[in-house]
């Protein structure tokens, strides 16, 4: 799920930001739950307070940092989504912010 999220987020980043966007955010809550799932922590019926809740109190302590500014940076583009809120510099900041944790959160977890 993770891998088609962030492909389909990539491809989308210069015709439609706001479905780029939501589909960077879908495959960051996709990363964090693949991480969970290695672990053995059931990842049904997520919502956002247990996406939060599940990288302050469960994440390797040496991951952690990096799994907070992925969740966090990536919440702008969802909230983006819905509120179009972000002009395209702003936007391809954040976008940009958000591929580049990834592959460092992707590196830290041998993903």
């Amino acid at each position: 799920m993770f891998g088609r999220y962030y492909r389909e987020a990539l491809r989308l980043v210069d015709e439609d930001a706001r479905q780029a966007g939501e589909k960077m955010w879908g495959a960051v809550t996709a990363l964090v739950k693949l991480h969970a799932a290695r672990r053995g922590v059931p990842v049904v019926r997520w919502d956002h307070g247990k996406l939060y809740s599940y990288v302050v109190n469960d994440v390797e302590e040496e991951h952690r940092e990096p799994f907070k500014r992925l969740l966090a940076t990536a919440d702008v583009l969802h909230r983006h989504f819905y509120e179009n809120h972000l002009d395209r510099n702003a936007f391809k900041s954040y976008f940009n912010d958000v591929s580049r944790l990834i592959e460092e959160v992707k590196r830290a977890i041998g993903v």
